[in-house]
C-alpha cells in the first residue's frame, strides 16, 4: 500500500542483478495515473523480445494498493484490484532475485509486505 498523498512517481525493481544489468521495473505515475511494467532490461538473452506495457488507472483514493506476482517467467501487477498489467520476463542470471523501491518524486508513506508462494506439485 503507498499514500499518494503527494502525488509521487515510484519504482519497484524486481528480479534485478546486483549489478543491475538485468531487472523488471513496476512504476506508478500519480500524477499522469499510469501504470507501467517495463522489461525492457529483464533478460541478457538476444533472444528475447522485451516490451514496456503502460496503462491507465484511474485511483479511488491517495492510497494505491499493489499486489505484484512473479511466478516463473510471469509478473502480473493488480492495482487496487481493478487494473492488471502482465508480463513475460526471461532473466538469465542465478543472481537476477534482488527487489527495490525507489520514490522518483514527491514524498510517500508505505507498507509493503512479501509472501512466497508454494508450488502447486507439492
Amino acid at each position: 500500500k503507498v499514500d499518494l498523498a503527494d502525488a509521487p512517481t515510484f519504482a519497484l525493481t524486481l528480479l534485478a542483478s546486483p549489478d543491475g544489468r538485468e531487472k523488471t521495473v513496476v512504476s506508478y505515475d500519480a500524477r499522469k495515473g499510469t501504470l507501467t511494467l517495463d522489461a525492457g532490461r529483464s533478460s541478457l538473452d538476444p533472444e528475447t523480445e522485451p516490451e514496456t506495457v503502460t496503462v491507465v488507472h484511474e485511483r479511488a483514493s491517495d492510497t494505491l494498493r499493489l499486489r505484484v506476482f512473479v511466478d516463473g517467467s510471469v509478473v502480473e501487477v493488480f492495482a487496487d484490484d481493478r487494473t492488471c498489467v502482465t508480463g513475460r520476463v526471461y532473466p538469465t542470471l542465478a543472481e537476477s532475485c534482488g527487489v527495490g523501491l525507489a520514490c522518483l518524486s514527491g514524498g510517500m508513506n508505505l507498507k509493503l509486505t512479501q509472501w512466497r508462494m508454494r508450488s502447486i506439485w507439492r
